[in-house]
């Protein structure tokens, strides 16, 4: 939640300064006092609202907090960005695209670090065309190509999947933004006219 919280825009006030602080807020955002100063305005205010619900959360709950705050002072600063970006995406996404987004998440979330590495591996082993297509997709189309593909039926992404695997760029692109101007109600369909799964083959009779 904090990363979120942190890497979402918001208006910048003088009263973020720590003298400014009230004795409550001083004493709840207290582990933050030290770095304070060096944090940008757009983060102590978010820290602020954090700060309201801080007395309320379980321990573990704030512990958990505060390591994720700790994870993203660690981040290089195009990462931090990068997140910044991606919460602007998310929130264009409409409700449903954005629980979709959530359970891909969550799905990964649950997987155990041996399923996790298989996943990397098989994602890094995409051809360079499917990539650079990614790569020119804005934030917000690819978040609703996971929401899109999320939604589809097991054999249609499987059927998405090596199609696009055998496309260029271009071709590529093209694909994955039909993909996600397709309703959702008729984008299996779609999948099956640009990606037909072969029909099996005839056994020969005896």
């Amino acid at each position: 939640m904090i990363c979120v919280l942190l890497a979402t825009p918001s208006l910048l006030r003088a009263e973020d300064s720590w003298s400014h602080l009230g004795a409550p807020e001083r004493e709840v955002l207290a582990p933050f006092e030290s770095e304070w100063p060096s944090l940008e305005p757009r983060m102590r205010a978010r820290l602020r609202m954090l700060g309201k619900r801080w007395s309320h959360m379980p321990e573990a709950q704030r512990v958990g907090e505060m390591e994720r705050f700790r994870r993203w002072r660690s981040l290089p600063p195009a990462e931090r960005q990068q997140l910044r970006r991606s919460q602007r995406a998310f929130q264009q996404l409409d409700s449903e695209q954005r629980a979709r987004v959530r359970g891909e998440y969550q799905r990964w979330q649950n997987l155990d670090p041996a399923e996790r590495a298989a996943l990397r591996a098989s994602m890094g082993a995409r051809p360079p065309a499917f990539r650079g297509a990614m790569r020119q997709l804005e934030e917000v189309e690819q978040l609703r190509l996971r929401a899109a593909v999320a939604g589809l039926r097991p054999q249609s992404r499987r059927a998405l999947r090596q199609h696009l695997m055998g496309l260029g760029e271009s071709d590529a692109l093209r694909v994955l933004r039909a993909v996600i101007a397709e309703p959702d109600a008729s984008r299996d369909d779609l999948i099956a006219r640009l990606a037909p799964t072969p029909a099996p083959r005839e056994r020969p009779r005896r």
